[in-house]
Parts: structure tokens; sequence; C-alpha cells
């Protein structure tokens, strides 16, 4: 029992930097339990709370590497295990697994209703590690809906809370998600600055995965700013590590991201190479908001070059998988995007429509 926990600990502890590496070790304590996933119900009661634990982690490090539908059936059957056994800290895990997993697919309000159950059962365990982390996540799936002022309300609780338990690198990654915050609001130098001192961070830790974040974002911020050449550096700088760890979300992100710098550059071809590359590796994972973002790209660059009836259709997909999925920013983009093609193809009353759909959700914001 005590070599299996190790296993466990061992497999959270390398859950980021070697994920890879995590589920191996899973694997192996998975035998040693003598037991597979469906057959776990049937061992004595500690050590089906044992191989829940193995199996929460499990969906936890295929949540990360972008096997969301994988991760999900898994982490259900942890949850089903520890609600038997009213197992609370097992519940927030699965809880705060789902809230990821529903996040990163885009199911944003699902998403923080697993978040808040978490948090509570955090806080009612004293918990405040996973509680900081929590608050973290919870920060960014307002952000991706928009709402900037909860966004920088649970980031600004986070972040006191990391420092105080002396954890570094989950305090540095939340500075880095509050330099998105600035960037959404167009202080790139503040947001810059935020992503600079996170990615000295990650290079004297020699983490990839927190390296490939900060080079994207300092990419991504570059490409607001209209200085291409140095977009394409730090992004091209993250993609390669992004391939190294073979992390498909993020490489799906990188690609989109490279195509709307080719777009500022008018090099056309490239761009629409890069963002349905991007679109493709969305698509195999599930990722309705990265389809959401490949696709307003792809309209955009569509348009640009006049090929107007299939920059519509992209545009319309996009907008449909925004709306299902509540990402305010992503929909307004889009309206804009659509009052563009409009006002291009001479359809000025669907042209204002879009417009007037834009300014009504961008006040919101």
């Amino acid at each position: 029992t005590e070599a299996i926990s190790t296993l466990i600990e061992q497999a959270w502890s390398l859950r980021l930097s070697n994920t890879a590496g995590a589920l191996a070790l899973l694997d192996k304590a998975q035998c040693m339990i003598g037991s597979d996933l469906e057959d776990i119900a049937h061992l004595s009661p500690d050590n089906v709370l044992l191989g829940a634990h193995i199996i929460a982690m499990q969906a936890r490090c295929r949540y990360i590497i972008a096997e969301y539908t994988t991760a999900e059936q898994i982490a259900h059957h942890a949850f089903v295990i520890y609600e038997k056994y009213e197992d609370e800290a097992g519940l927030a895990n699965v809880f705060e697994t789902l809230g990821l997993i529903q996040w990163s697919a885009g199911v944003q309000a699902t998403s923080l209703e697993n978040l808040f159950k978490s948090l509570t059962l955090y806080r009612k365990l004293g918990d405040k590690v996973s509680e900081a982390r929590t608050l973290n996540v919870i920060g960014l799936v307002y952000n991706r809906l928009g709402d900037f002022g909860n966004a920088l309300e649970y980031l600004l609780q986070a972040l006191p809370l990391h420092r105080e338990l002396g954890d570094q690198v989950s305090e540095y990654r939340c500075i880095g998600n509050l330099g998105i915050i600035y960037a959404e609001h167009g202080d790139y130098e503040t947001a810059l600055q935020h992503y600079r001192t996170c990615l000295a961070y990650e290079q004297s830790n020699n983490d990839k995965r927190g390296q490939c974040k900060a080079f994207n974002n300092i990419g991504v911020t570059y490409t607001l700013m209209k200085d291409y050449p140095r977009a394409l550096e730090h992004i091209m700088q993250g993609l390669e590590l992004l391939r190294d760890i073979g992390d498909k979300n993020g490489i799906g992100m990188a690609l989109c991201n490279l195509a709307e710098v080719h777009i500022g550059l008018e090099n056309y071809k490239d761009a629409y190479t890069y963002a349905m590359e991007s679109l493709a590796i969305r698509e195999n994972i599930g990722d309705k908001t990265g389809m959401a973002g490949s696709l307003i790209c792809l309209g955009d660059l569509l348009t640009r070059i006049e090929e107007y009836s299939e920059a519509l259709e992209c545009l319309q997909r996009a907008l449909t998988y925004t709306q299902e999925i509540s990402t305010t920013i992503s929909q307004y983009i889009t309206h804009e995007k659509l009052y563009v093609l409009y006002r291009k193809i001479g359809d000025m009353p669907r042209a204002l429509e879009h417009l007037e759909q834009f300014h009504n959700i961008r006040q919101r914001v």
C-alpha cells in the first residue's frame, strides 16, 4: 500500500513536466494493486480507494495531453467510488479535473460549476495548496467568458496564497495568467513584463511546459502590437518545445497563432497552411474553443483573399461554437469579422446587424 501511494505521489509531481513518465508510474501502480479499471470496485475498501486515486491521477494526466473524452470517462469512474465511500478529498480532486476538462473543451458554465464544488471542498478540508490552484483556474475560466472583473478577483486571491505557501511554480503561473488579463485590456508592456518574469523562472527550472506557455503569450502580445518578427520568433520557440513534449492542445494553439502572424505579414499561403493544421488538431481532440479560434482565423484570412463563400462558412461555424460554449470574447470577434465580410460583399443590412451585435457584446464585457 505504501509503495503504491508513493508511486501516485511521484506521478502527481511529474504530471506537468513529464506526463508520459507519470502515466508509466500509474500503470505500474495499477499492476501492483492487481486490478484494471473495471474491476476496482471488487477490491477491499482500502484498495478500492487506492485504485480510485490511481484512475483519478490517470484522468488528470489524460487531460494534460488533451485526451479529453478519455479523461472525462476515467474521472467519472473515480467519482463513483469517491462518492460511495464519501471521500471528500477524492471528490474535490475529481471535480477539479472535470472543471479543467470542461474549460479546455469549451464548456465554461459546467466548468465553473465543478470548479466551485471543488473549491468548497478544498476549503472545508483546509487544503490551501489545492484551493489556490483552483482559484487560479476559476480566474482563467472567467477570463475566457470575458468577465475580467471576476477573472482578476480570483487570480488575485490565488497569488498571495501561492506566496504564503511558498509554491513558486504556481505563483509564477498565476503571474503569467495575470499577464493575459493585462494583454486583453491592451496594457501590452505590463503583460510582457509578467510573461518575461515567468519565462525566466521556467527556464531556470527547465520546465518545458511552462516555457511553452510563456513563449506563446509573449508571441501573441507582439502580434497584437504588430511586431510580427518578434512574434514569429517567440511562437516558433514555443512550438518547438510543444512538439518535444507532445502537447496537442498547445500545438493547435501555437499553429493558430502562427497563422495570425502570417496574416499580419500578408503571407497568406503560409497562414492558410498553419490555420488548417491548427483546425485539424483541435477537431481531433474535441477542443471547441480552439476550433472556434481556428475558424475565426480562417474566416478572416479567406475574407482578405476574397474567398467570400468559404469565409462565410468558417465564420458561421465559429459563431455557432462560440454561442454553444459562451466564449464572449470570441463571439464579439466573430461578429466583427462577419461585419467586415458582409460589408465587403455589399450586404449592408447583415453587416450592420453583426456590427450591432459586436458593440452590444463588447460593451457588456
